[in-house]
């Protein structure tokens, strides 16, 4: 994938909400094209994301999410300046990662 992940982490009062917009087909495998023939399943499997240094999700997701899927998600015991790490890997073996100060 081109297109980078894009990351927004803001301070809300003594915790951090962070929002991921992952560019992705996250294709299942059951749709077809324009010609009748299955699209391949292409779909992220895991995501990762840490905040300085601290693993605060790690998840593992199917071909049932959307395309481009975005995540909202709090974090506490964080801080401005703090870096938001996140890495996406799909069933093809491509991988994705960004970063992004907490503000």
């Amino acid at each position: 994938m081109n297109e980078p992940i894009k990351i927004r982490a803001r301070m809300k009062g003594d915790s951090a909400e962070i929002r991921l917009l992952i560019p992705h087909p996250m294709e299942s495998g059951q749709r077809k094209n324009a010609s009748g023939q299955l699209i391949p399943a292409r779909f992220i499997q895991t995501l990762t994301v840490d905040v300085a240094g601290r693993r605060v999700v790690d998840a593992q997701l199917s071909g049932s999410v959307s395309r481009d899927p975005y995540f909202v998600f709090r974090v506490e015991k964080v801080g401005a300046g703090d870096t938001v790490t996140v890495r996406w890997q799909d069933n093809t073996g491509e991988t994705g990662e960004g970063s992004a100060p907490i503000l």
